[in-house]
């Protein structure tokens, strides 16, 4: 087999330009994550773990099953929160809504303690119903509307999301704001955000400015399972710091990110990682 001089000559150049480069990575200390909620309705719960090496080998199995996990209710009182699963921690107590709230966790990569929390009054749905829906090449077949009204004191942020029950579990649906169907009581303006990673339409600014709002939110109940048509729209009331780490949520599958300098992720603790917050949620089920 004849080679040609041309390919001879690309093949030496190819071979010459094989270099090795050294990169030295930014390196971050494994430190303790934290995610943990306070409902008004719920007993106190905590899932604790620890942050995942920059480099070197992955492992899926990261939780933390011997940390002391400690409520703390208006700088006094404590409670201790048991482990009843891996790195699941819990605590046969209801918060008090008067009460301010902080974390202690005191675990072998160090210890951590929350800004303090407060748990923010419920919301409350007047009606809500579903009609058809269809706009350019969006694939979603119906609109859900919604009056929404808030008791007591306003909350700084609300929440919207949407999905069904499988095997006992919530699984959120992909939906959409209606911009020009989120409308504000009290100023008529538009006044949301896109769904964010985990499909969660947060409302802010003027909307809140009152204590009520009509929305309208887009999804496609095709991705629901055969047999259980059953819509669950999940309304919450949300603390500062929730709204913070929902509003931080990156995408990390995004490729433009590896040209970017990292940023660590928001954490209302002083040391580690993950956030303590209070919500107070109402569940609206919809039979479609």
């Amino acid at each position: 087999m004849r080679i040609s001089r041309f390919s001879f000559l690309l093949t030496l150049v190819i071979m010459a330009c094989d270099t090795n480069v050294d990169f030295d990575g930014v390196e971050y200390p494994i430190e303790p994550v934290v995610y943990a909620h306070l409902n008004a309705d719920s007993t106190v719960e905590a899932r604790i773990s620890h942050s995942a090496p920059v480099r070197g080998e992955f492992s899926s199995d990261r939780t933390i099953d011997d940390a002391r996990v400690v409520l703390i209710e208006n700088g006094e009182d404590s409670t201790l929160l048991e482990l009843t699963s891996e790195g699941q921690y819990k605590a046969n107590y209801i918060p008090n809504m008067a009460s301010q709230y902080s974390l202690w966790v005191e675990t072998s990569y160090g210890n951590m303690l929350s800004t303090s929390v407060k748990i923010p009054s419920k919301p409350k749905v007047g009606s809500s119903y579903l009609e058809p829906y269809q706009k350019g090449y969006f694939n979603y077949t119906d609109l859900l509307r919604s009056a929404w009204k808030v008791e007591g004191a306003l909350p700084q942020f609300l929440s919207l999301q949407v999905g069904y029950n499988e095997a006992n579990r919530f699984q959120p649906i992909m939906i959409t704001s209606v911009e020009e169907a989120v409308i504000s009581a009290c100023g008529g303006g538009s006044a949301s955000n896109r769904a964010n990673l985990y499909n969660v339409v947060d409302f802010k600014d003027e909307c809140l400015e009152s204590d009520s709002l009509k929305i309208a939110v887009a999804f496609n109940r095709e991705v629901l399972p055969e047999a259980n048509r059953r819509l669950i729209v999940k309304f919450a009331a949300t603390s500062q710091e929730y709204h913070d780490f929902e509003a931080n949520l990156i995408d990390y599958r995004a490729l433009d990110l590896f040209f970017e300098e990292p940023l660590p992720p928001y954490s209302n603790f002083d040391f580690g990682y993950g956030y303590f917050a209070g919500f107070n949620e109402l569940e609206v089920i919809l039979n479609l």
